[in-house]
Order: C-alpha cells, then structure tokens, then sequence
C-alpha cells in the first residue's frame, strides 16, 4: 500500500494547539487527526541552499583563489492553488490562510499565560523521504492575493464566521530550515547524510 506522499506542513509537537484554533478547525474536519494543512494540489516547490565562498585578495594577480565561509541552511517556498468552488473548499482555504497567520506570531500581551513563547516549529512533508520528511522548520513569510477579476465564494462556518475568498487563490509560504541543535551536535555527520540515514530526519 502506498503512503501519502502529498505536501503538507504540520505543527512539532503537541504542546501548541494556538494555530488549530478558529477557523483553522476546518483543517482538523477535513483530515481528521492532522495538526496542520495538506495542499490539495501539487504546490511548486522551490529548494535554496547556498555553499558560501570568500575572496583571498592578492595584490597583482587577475584571479582571486576563494576559501570556504560555511554553507547557509536551506530554505524553501512553497506555493499552493487553492479552489474555492465550494463552501467546504471555501473553509478549508480559510483555515489553512488562519493557520498560516499563527504560525508566524509569538504569544504575547500580559494576559497570555504563554507570552514570550515564539512560534511554532512545523514539519514539513512532501514526495517522500528522498525529498522531504518531516522537514523541522518556521514560518518566515506567507503571500497571498484576493485577486480583483475573480468571482467570489461565501462560505459560513460552524461558529457563524463568515468567509468570503476567490474560486482560486494562489498562498506562497517561504520555510525556514530549523533543525534540533542537539540532533545535529549528536548524530549529524557527512557520511550519515550522504548514506541516506538521516534523510528521514530532517536534514537534506
């Protein structure tokens, strides 16, 4: 039997439940047990990584021999189409907008017994262990337009909430790589990565 291979970012843990709430309980109605979104078509994925090289610079030459600096961890967006052609669609959409919006805020105020904390780690997932599974990462920006030439759908959830989006929207998300320090100290190593060991553990 074939596991479900499509991409969806879901929330590390069990302890932050803030992003569920609302109208992002339509994620939890619509796939059950989930903790976070499933894109519902194929999204774009875009993978960036860069391996960063200083310049030695010697007087009198036309060339410049370069060093290692480091390597930056990698980053990925992410950018699904949502349809909104029905008022289950329509909810889901809203949801995953709501989701989104509260993966990107720490608790705060002096009424929020969990202010201080930042946002929520995620897991993001797609096509397997070779690509990415269980990805740790955050939420560093969403995009998305209400497009003028669009027909609208209208759509009310179960508190009463009313929605209205576009039959179709794009959402772009930009992740952010963060793995454990204490994974990454302890198990990471080059020929563990290489091997494919560690692929399923977040590291790519």
């Amino acid at each position: 039997m074939k596991t479900d291979k499509r991409a969806r970012l879901t929330l590390k843990g069990t302890s932050n439940t803030a992003p569920l709430q609302g109208p992002a309980t339509a994620l939890k109605q619509a796939e059950g047990v989930l903790r976070g979104l499933v894109f519902p078509l194929s999204p774009t994925i875009t993978f960036q990584r860069s391996a960063n090289y200083g310049n030695y610079d010697l007087p009198h030459t036309n060339y410049q021999p370069k060093y290692y600096a480091g390597t930056s961890s990698p980053s990925v967006q992410v950018t699904g189409l949502f349809t909104n052609n029905t008022e289950e669609e329509a909810l889901y959409t809203a949801g995953v907008i709501h989701f989104l919006r509260m993966c990107s805020l720490m608790h705060f105020g002096e009424n929020d017994p969990h202010r201080g904390t930042p946002p929520p780690i995620c897991l993001f997932s797609a096509y397997g262990v070779n690509m990415f599974h269980s990805w740790p990462c955050v939420v560093a920006n969403v995009s998305y337009t209400l497009d003028s030439d669009m027909e609208y759908v209208q759509a009310t959830d179960g508190s009463g909430m009313e929605n209205t989006l576009p039959s179709q929207m794009f959402i772009a998300i930009d992740l952010q790589h963060m793995p454990d320090p204490l994974t990454m100290r302890k198990r990471f190593t080059i020929d563990s990565l290489a091997s494919g060991k560690l692929l399923s553990e977040g590291f790519n």
